[in-house]
């Protein structure tokens, strides 16, 4: 079961058979130390609707909201692992590896369910101005994640001043446009889709 059935998305009727079913806005600090990159800090914020579906039946009294906040959060991360938790990192093409999320938690200030984590990277990268690229997404392209504007990337203090970046805005042919308004909810998932409408954050970074 993928994060997908998790947040229950197909509930909406106006968008029931059309991809993207949730929206998530996100916002990434690349994380560094001694001159190396160490980790991505992440702050996803999902939409209303997702949020009072995912939260249905469960208890929010206030002796309860914050336990319950958690166990949401700690199923959302198990059910991201086996898609490297919606995230792709690379250096000159090649895959980053990542450590396991053991820093998380999730807030819901409104009406929006707000979940905070940290993907640690395996080995520390070093500045050394290499070509650095990150996307996020859902492969299936049943959410649609983003980043609003520039300001949604932010460099930890040991980093600032040493990056340069740009957001890097997806392009799809009115035929792939068409092609995800057209799956029915039920369709077996193509797990191609979702890059094709992602963004992609491109940055150096050199001592």
């Amino acid at each position: 079961m993928r994060i997908i059935v998790l947040l229950a998305l197909l509930i909406v009727p106006s968008i029931s058979f059309a991809h993207p079913h949730s929206w998530i806005e996100q916002y990434t600090t690349i994380e560094g130390k001694d001159n190396h990159i160490t980790g991505l800090k992440m702050v996803w914020s999902f939409d209303a609707i997702t949020t009072a579906y995912t939260l249905d039946g469960e208890d929010m009294s206030k002796a309860h909201r914050h336990v319950t906040l958690q166990k949401v959060g700690a199923s959302i991360i198990a059910h991201m692992m086996p898609d490297h938790f919606f995230t792709y990192f690379y250096r000159d093409s090649k895959p980053v590896r990542f450590e396991m999320v053991h820093q998380y938690h999730v807030t819901m200030p409104k009406h929006k369910m707000i979940l905070y984590f940290t993907i640690p990277l395996a080995k520390p990268l070093a500045l050394d101005n290499h070509e650095l690229k990150l996307l996020i997404f859902d492969p299936s392209y049943y959410v649609d994640m983003y980043w609003d504007n520039i300001h949604s990337i932010k460099f930890s203090p040991n980093l600032q001043g040493h990056c340069k970046f740009h957001i890097e805005q997806p392009h799809p042919t009115a035929k792939d446009v068409s092609y995800a308004m057209s799956l029915p909810p039920d369709a077996d998932p193509d797990y191609k889709l979702g890059q094709v409408f992602t963004q992609k954050l491109k940055f150096r970074c050199s001592q």
